[in-house]
């Protein structure tokens, strides 16, 4: 929406802002067309130089299984069933190449849009009368109403940009801490940090719980004594394994932290409807029992451009954060071939012949779970998922349920009920109709009960991975039947 097509007053609550304020809102403008096009721009570069000009995206080596007894790996070893050969290639690397390319532009698209509409959702129900004086008076040039939004939207844009700057921090701080000491200091040591002792590790890098063999470091493979390697494989010089590294890493350091901070909108706007709720302001928000919504939403379904790419972003994130639980579970294991293969490695115990479950007990096998980031992202997905369960079931949920109820019991109050029906220019009658209509959940798609499903079902497979491949199709249904049809269910 065009400033210049607004009411100067209206406009004066989004742009007569601190400069922290308007920094932080023009750089949250940004085109989400472009943020899509230039992050998926800068995810393809890499991939394609490590298919097409780079031995690092198809790095194999071979591992020993507990059965092995020798002290390097040869090809008889494999083929006895000693040692398993390993695919750890770029190109195979499903929690970096398939994020960089297609997940995180695409999150990052909808986290974008999902901030920018926050602006018309304000717009729009100011305009459609769900914003009033604790009085219960209609805004008017008189009232307190629109300088109460310009501090609720200054007050939500600062929490915003506070709590993202910390989580900048942390996020940076994280990503480089585990590029210097899983991919810098192996690449500078010339050998893997679990082989020099802790007295010439660097201070950062005490913990090898982290440490993989993977492309990343690919470049000591070939001079490492204890890693075997087939006749035919060919890896990258240090050189280009320490500048490719950077550059992915340096890149979803990035991503990460704009898709992390987005979380902190959903936080902030949280922290500022539950402010209006508990009176920290004189404003009212009220239902718009004129809304010609076909789900009786009363107004709340302004709510819906904010909350619902939310809903795909953190859909997105999840999908990210396994993938990195997968591939991480993938390198630890004693599975041959490629993470695809490890993926549907087992399906035979799992279901029989006809398509029945054989062991239900394996769909909860947690894995290993050994490495750092499956200990920070299991946390990581729950807060995410809490956060913005928290935030539709409960806060805008309850704000339309004690809106509603506000109004009702206003209308039926003696000092109160004129300055209600003029507020909504309706009868009494009318209002009380209206009101019993109300459907106070925001989104057409999904619905509470399924959110609230598919939410604890998420946290679930995060931990039991293989459960997570039911919880992805059942998302993907849903999104087909639902979020891009627009049908709903009740």
């Amino acid at each position: 929406m065009n400033d210049e097509n607004v009411d100067p007053g209206q406009a004066a609550i989004f742009n007569d802002q601190p400069a922290l304020v308007r920094t932080v809102r023009a750089f949250w403008r940004t085109n989400p067309f472009f943020i899509l096009a230039i992050t998926f721009l800068l995810g393809v570069l890499p991939f394609v130089f490590a298919v097409l000009a780079s031995p690092v995206g198809s790095v194999v080596y071979y591992m020993p299984t507990e059965t092995f007894d020798g002290d390097l790996c040869v090809l008889a070893d494999v083929q006895n069933g000693h040692c398993v050969e390993k695919q750890v290639g770029y190109s195979f690397a499903i929690n970096w190449w398939p994020v960089l390319v297609v997940l995180m532009p695409f999150s990052l698209f909808f986290a974008f849009s999902s901030v920018q509409q926050m602006q018309r959702v304000f717009r729009n129900m100011l305009a459609h009368g769900m914003f009033c004086a604790s009085d219960w008076s209609a805004p008017s040039n008189e009232s307190k109403v629109v300088p109460e939004l310009k501090k609720m939207v200054r007050y939500m844009w600062i929490t915003f940009s506070i709590s993202g700057f910390v989580i900048f921090l942390l996020i940076a701080w994280t990503m480089f801490n585990d590029w210097y000491c899983v991919v810098h200091a192996p690449l500078t040591h010339g050998e893997l940090l679990t082989h020099v002792t802790a007295d010439k590790r660097p201070a950062l890098c005490q913990n090898m719980a982290g440490q993989e063999l993977d492309w990343s470091i690919s470049a000591i493979f070939a001079s490492n004594a204890g890693i075997a390697l087939p006749t035919h494989s060919v890896v990258p010089s240090a050189t280009v394994n320490w500048w490719f590294s950077a550059y992915v890493y340096f890149l979803m350091s990035i991503q990460l932290s704009l898709l992390m901070i987005y979380f902190c909108f959903v936080f902030s706007l949280a922290v500022t409807v539950f402010r209006l709720r508990h009176g920290s302001s004189n404003l009212r928000i009220v239902p718009n029992l004129k809304s010609a919504d076909p789900l009786d939403r009363m107004g709340f379904e302004n709510f819906e451009p904010v909350m619902q790419p939310c809903i795909l972003v953190t859909i997105l994130s999840f999908i990210m954060a396994f993938l990195m639980r997968l591939q991480n579970e993938y390198l630890r294991s004693n599975e041959p071939g490629n993470v695809f293969q490890f993926m549907f490695s087992g399906i035979d115990d799992l279901v029989s012949a006809d398509g029945g479950l054989k062991n239900l007990g394996l769909l909860f096998d947690t894995g290993i779970l050994g490495d750092p980031n499956s200990q920070i992202g299991g946390p990581a997905v729950i807060v995410v998922f809490a956060l913005v369960s928290v935030v539709l079931a409960f806060l805008l949920r309850r704000t339309a349920i004690e809106a509603r109820n506000q109004v009702q019991a206003a209308v039926s109050h003696p000092e109160k009920a004129a300055k209600v029906l003029a507020l909504y220019r309706m009868e009494r009658d009318e209002v009380l109709e209206k009101l019993t209509k109300v459907s106070v959940w925001p989104l057409g798609w999904p619905r509470l009960r399924q959110m609230l499903i598919l939410a604890g079902f998420g946290i679930a497979c995060f931990y039991f991975y293989k459960l997570a491949f039911v919880w992805i199709a059942i998302v993907l249904v849903r999104l087909l039947q639902g979020g891009l049809t627009g049908k709903s269910e009740g």
